[in-house]
C-alpha cells in the first residue's frame, strides 16, 4: 500500500444479522422480566 490508495472494503450485512440473533432472546429474557415486575408491582 502506498499513500494515496483507496482501500475499499465491502459491507457485510450477515454481520449485524448475527448480532441481532444473538440479542433477541435477551432483549425478550429481559423485557419479559421486567414487564412481569411491572404488573405484579401494580398488583400490590
Amino acid at each position: 500500500m502506498q499513500g494515496d490508495d483507496v482501500v475499499y472494503v465491502q459491507p457485510n450485512p450477515e454481520i449485524a444479522r448475527e448480532v441481532l440473533a444473538d440479542l433477541t432472546p435477551l432483549v425478550t429474557l429481559l423485557s419479559s422480566i421486567l414487564l412481569v415486575f411491572a404488573v405484579t408491582r401494580n398488583f400490590q
